[in-house]
């Protein structure tokens, strides 16, 4: 009898064991599959904003030249022609950035300088009068840099499995 009920207790240490493992497995699982979608949606998401962030560039540099020192009749047909796809495009970029901003953790140093970048594009593609074009497509290629760096990192973590 005291062998049964020791093999028992046995068993049953060993099937606790390995449903605590499995917890743990699965846990970790859904933790890595979060990540990934995560990675997944922040990069279409920075992707898209770098994107239309770009086109919106353009598109105020040409209502400008084309606004510039013309007579109100011009000036209408300029407004009509250019002012639209320039505020559906700015309308773009601020949802997108908005979307990026939620998606990014402030208190990373990497998540911080890509917030930062962002609302300085913000006053850059606005600025009335200027070519900020340049500066522009400069902090887009440090946020696809930064965010190569913050996706490979992430991704490292997603991948790593449960080991005992």
């Amino acid at each position: 009898m005291s062998k049964l009920l020791g093999s028992d207790i046995v068993t049953i240490i060993i099937a606790l064991i390995a449903g605590l493992v499995a917890l743990y497995q699965v846990k970790s699982n859904v933790i890595s599959e979060a990540r990934i979608k995560w990675i997944e949606n922040l990069r279409e998401i920075l992707s898209s904003y770098c994107c239309e962030l770009e086109e919106c560039s353009v598109l105020k540099l040409d209502l400008n030249e084309e606004t510039l020192n013309k007579s109100d009749k011009e000036l209408e047909r300029a407004f009509e022609k250019f002012y639209l796809p320039y505020s559906k495009s700015a309308k773009e970029v601020l949802k997108l950035q908005s979307k990026a901003l939620l998606y990014l953790d402030s208190k990373n140093p990497k998540h911080k300088r890509i917030e930062e970048l962002m609302r300085k594009n913000s006053l850059l593609v606005h600025e009335k009068y200027a070519d900020n074009r340049k500066e522009i497509q400069n902090n887009i290629q440090e946020i696809i840099i930064i965010s190569k760096d913050i996706f490979e990192n992430e991704w490292e973590i997603s991948k790593k499995l449960f080991r005992i």
